[in-house]
C-alpha cells in the first residue's frame, strides 16, 4: 500500500513541476503569443496543458486493464488487478496538485464544478485504492478522460484566437461534442445498468457503505458531466446560430 502513496506523491510532484516551469518554459517557446496571454489565461493554458497530459498517460494503461484483466471484468467489484491500482495512485496525485492550482488561482479559474469534480474523484481514488475495491468500476469511469484533449484543443485555439471559421477548429469541436456525448452521457446507461446487476447479487452486510459511497459518487459525477454538456451544447447552438447569421448577411 506504501507504494502507492509514493505514487500519488510522485504524480504530484510532477504534475507541480509542469504547471510552474515545464509548460510556462515549453509553451513560450513553441507558442510565441503564449506571453501575450492574460494571467488568468496563462494560469488556465498551464493547468489544462497539465490535464492533457494526464488524460493521455492515464488512458493507456486504464483501455488494457479493462481489455486484457479478466478478473476485474467477471467481478467488477472485488477483482484484482495490478495495473488499475498505480493508475488511480497517479490519478489521485494530479488531482490533489490540481485542486491546489484551483483554490491558489480560485478568482482566475475556480468554478464550482471543478471542486465538486476534483473533491469527489480524490475520495473515490482513495477509497478505492486503499481498499482495492470497485477496480473495474474505477478504469471504466477514467474512460471519460478521452474527452480531455479534445475540450482542451478547443480553449488553447480560442485562447489564441486561432479563428472559430478554420477547419481545425470546426473538426475538432464536432470530435470534442461526440465524444464527450458518447464517453460521458450515453456511457453512463450501461455502467448504470451493470451496477444494477451488481447489486442484485451484492453482499451489503460486507461493503454496504462502500456502496453507498459508490453510488454516490457517480451520481455527483454524472450531474457534473450533465452541466457541463449542458454548457457544451449551449456554446455549440451559438457558434451554429452565429455562423447561420453570416451566411444570411452574406446572400
Amino acid at each position: 500500500m506504501l507504494h502507492l502513496y509514493s505514487i500519488a506523491f510522485s504524480s504530484s510532484v510532477i504534475f507541480t513541476l509542469c504547471y510552474n516551469f515545464l509548460s510556462p518554459y515549453l509553451s513560450g517557446l513553441l507558442v510565441p503569443c503564449y506571453t501575450n496571454l492574460s494571467h488568468k489565461n496563462r494560469t488556465d493554458w498551464n493547468s489544462r496543458i497539465c490535464s492533457t497530459i494526464h488524460a493521455v498517460l492515464v488512458l493507456i494503461p486504464c483501455v488494457y486493464a479493462l481489455l486484457y484483466e479478466d478478473e476485474i471484468n467477471i467481478d467488477p467489484v472485488w477483482g484484482k488487478s495490478p495495473t488499475a491500482p498505480p493508475v488511480l495512485a497517479f490519478v489521485l496525485g494530479y488531482m490533489i496538485t490540481d485542486l491546489i492550482i484551483i483554490v491558489k488561482n480560485h478568482k482566475d479559474i475556480g468554478e464550482l464544478g471543478y471542486y465538486i469534480h476534483h473533491i469527489e474523484c480524490i475520495i473515490a481514488c482513495a477509497y478505492t485504492m486503499t481498499y482495492d475495491v470497485f477496480l473495474w468500476i474505477s478504469q471504466y469511469r477514467l474512460l471519460a478522460e478521452i474527452s480531455t484533449p479534445f475540450v482542451n484543443l478547443r480553449w488553447f485555439l480560442d485562447a489564441v484566437e486561432y479563428g472559430r471559421n478554420t477547419k481545425l477548429f470546426y473538426f475538432n469541436g464536432i470530435a470534442m461534442a461526440l465524444v464527450f456525448y458518447i464517453i460521458r452521457i450515453v456511457g453512463a446507461i450501461p455502467y448504470y445498468l451493470r451496477l444494477y446487476d451488481i447489486s442484485t447479487t451484492f453482499d451489503y452486510s460486507h461493503g454496504g457503505r462502500a456502496w453507498v459511497t459508490l453510488i454516490l459518487a457517480s451520481i455527483v459525477v454524472d450531474c457534473v458531466n450533465l452541466f457541463w454538456a449542458y454548457k457544451m451544447f449551449s456554446g455549440i447552438k451559438k457558434l451554429l446560430c452565429g455562423s447561420s447569421q453570416k451566411k444570411v448577411k452574406t446572400t
